[in-house]
């Protein structure tokens, strides 16, 4: 356990993060873990066995952090994603192109939020087209899994490719 989150002192700080074409992400970065965190990180490993849990709980970053920040702060408003997607030059993909180094993007099916992001390891091979993602199960583990075997929804995954 990193430290446990004592009521009333939370440990956060935020970097200068921006898109491409200068737009300030809002970033969080928290260096305490919850014991609701770690709760639900033994409750992954048990239900994920298939799961490759790469670390421990890391509350520093989250999954759009690790995506989209290099895993050094954390991404929340799933809109500043949108914006990363068009500024940094991303274009949607087909599952049947994606390869390794693409990202993974889950859509939420209620609001249409990006609930969720990844980065391909393992291209999809036929005739499934799912492949293997290094993710950030919230402000939990790194995570190597299928694209299907996660905590999220996978029936609306996107995918995308930056362009130069």
């Amino acid at each position: 356990m990193s430290g446990l989150i004592i009521p009333g002192q939370p440990h956060r700080s935020t970097i200068a993060l921006q898109t491409r074409k200068g737009w300030d992400i809002e970033n969080s970065q928290s260096f305490d873990t919850s014991l609701w965190e770690e709760h639900q990180l033994a409750e992954h490993k048990g239900k994920y066995p298939r799961a490759e849990f790469r670390t421990g709980a890391i509350p520093v970053f989250n999954c759009h952090g690790l995506t989209f920040a290099s895993r050094r702060s954390g991404i929340s408003d799933t809109r500043a994603i949108s914006r990363i997607l068009e500024d940094d030059h991303y274009e949607r993909i087909s599952r049947e192109d994606v390869s390794a180094g693409d990202i993974i993007l889950y859509v939420s099916g209620e609001d249409g939020d990006f609930e969720h992001s990844g980065v391909i390891t393992d291209a999809p091979k036929p005739p499934l087209f799912v492949p293997k993602v290094w993710s950030k199960w919230g402000f939990g583990a790194e995570v190597i899994h299928f694209a299907n075997d996660c905590p999220y929804d996978f029936s609306q995954a996107r995918y995308y490719r930056i362009r130069s």
